[in-house]
């Protein structure tokens, strides 16, 4: 915010190397904000059971239920399989 402020002010006086590292800053902050929107906007999903809704619908071959099914089977196959040695 500090970069808007000064290029806001006018920034007459400064040179054409600092008015590029303002843009810069800009740049990078505003693609800093942008990353953190989607990371929200990713949790909220989550939490809301809207992205497990979307891909219930779609019938997605890795469904979070299926995964979870496949990881439950495997380790208690591997459990059985250690369990009679």
């Amino acid at each position: 915010m500090g970069a808007t402020e000064i290029l806001a002010g006018g920034g007459e006086d400064l040179s054409e190397d600092d008015f590029k590292e303002f843009l810069e800053m800009l740049q990078t902050g505003s693609k800093r904000l942008s990353n953190m929107i989607e990371d929200f906007l990713f949790v909220v999903k989550l939490e809301s059971g809207e992205l497990f809704q979307k891909m219930e619908k779609r019938n997605s071959y890795l469904s979070p239920q299926r995964l979870l099914e496949s990881i439950t089977v495997h380790y208690a196959a591997r459990l059985k399989a250690k369990m009679s040695l």
